[in-house]
């Protein structure tokens, strides 16, 4: 779009997987009329968040979330599209599989999700000028949104399609449901998915996922607790214990005791909050905060110094000299002063 503005970024892709989940009952999870929308916005964000890592560790591509629906997908990017033409779509639907099995693991008593996905052609490029995104349009993509639609609540479904190639390693976790009415489709046969409770090894994973994402379920059975009706004898102590913990954060943050590098433990003991990913923040934060003000900065500056250097061309090429006995002087005082105050105007 740079390179080209105004030219159509479209591409027909033969086969992806399209993997839609929904977080089920949001309103009760989040009454709108007893919760301000920050606690709305903060739940959606945590399980997005939660999503985000789990499909980046399997190699699956996020596309967008929609209020309480994510989407993503396999078979888009790339390397993607010459391994499906490879015929190694297999390889493909086993990494989106893993990554909604990791996913439907997350789940509480309370946080429950429901999962679809349809394997199809697609077409996809970037819609729009302000504020571009990368949208899949086609059949595909409504199937699989059918699919979560239509499925049992904590459970993922999709059709024959896709079990086509589910891997063979991966088939005795997947099992026939039956027909199922769906819109614009009629009957349709579909299958659910129960990945094993026990987290499965993944090249590129943390060097110990089980682990990992344990601190992350936890920090959701916390997240869903947090969001259960609180009684009112009880309402007083936990707000005392809110106040508690923004006193001890911010006296934290303010403090200038210690080294930069000993205040910045909070964020690494966060659940799921690696120190590699605390060094990918602050080298993202520096790169488009920092760095950006200095080049705007520097830029700035460099026009500024520009036009007085023109200004000061122009004084010194076309300052009337004064004649004497009929010859042209040019006054050295008037000259220094002129330079003078144009160097001050640059600083």
């Amino acid at each position: 779009m740079v390179k080209e503005p105004g030219k159509v970024i479209a591409n027909e892709i033969d086969r992806v997987s399209i993997l839609f989940v929904l977080i089920t009952d949001i309103e009760r999870l989040v009454p709108p009329e007893s919760s301000p929308p920050c606690d709305l916005l903060k739940f959606l964000n945590d399980q997005f968040t939660q999503m985000d890592m789990i499909c980046a560790a399997h190699g699956v591509t996020k596309i967008e979330t929609v209020a309480e629906e994510y989407v993503a997908a396999v078979g888009v990017l790339p390397d993607d599209i010459e391994q499906d033409k490879a015929g190694r779509h297999v390889c493909l639907l086993e990494r989106l599989l893993k990554a909604a099995g990791e996913i439907m693991r997350e789940q509480t008593e309370e946080v429950k999700y429901k999962m679809g996905i349809h394997t199809g052609p697609i077409f996809a490029g970037v819609i729009g000028g302000k504020l571009p995104r990368y949208r899949l349009f086609g059949d595909t993509i409504n199937t699989a949104a059918r699919m979560m639609q239509k499925c049992e609540r904590g459970m993922l479904q999709f059709g024959t399609e896709t079990y086509q190639d589910v891997p063979v390693s991966m088939r005795s976790q997947v099992h026939h449901r039956g027909d199922v009415q769906m819109k614009g489709k009629g009957m349709v046969t579909t299958y659910t998915y129960e990945p094993d409770q026990v987290s499965e090894t993944f090249e590129g994973m943390p060097s110990s996922p089980s682990k990992h994402f344990q601190k992350r379920h936890e920090a959701n059975q916390r997240m869903s607790l947090a969001f259960q009706p609180v009684s009112f004898e009880w309402a007083s102590e936990a707000e005392e214990a809110d106040r508690n913990f923004e006193d001890t954060l911010k006296s934290h943050q303010t403090s200038d005791h210690g080294s930069s590098k000993n205040r910045r433990w909070f964020l690494s003991v966060k659940d799921g909050f690696t120190s590699d990913m605390e060094k990918d923040w602050f080298k993202w934060y520096h790169e488009h905060t920092i760095c950006h003000k200095i080049v705007r900065r520097f830029a700035i500056q460099a026009t500024i110094i520009l036009v007085a250097s023109g200004l000061e061309f122009m004084v010194f090429v076309f300052d009337p000299p004064f004649a004497v006995w009929g010859v042209s002087y040019w006054d050295p005082k008037s000259r220094l002063l002129k330079f003078v105050y144009l160097r001050l105007f640059v600083l």
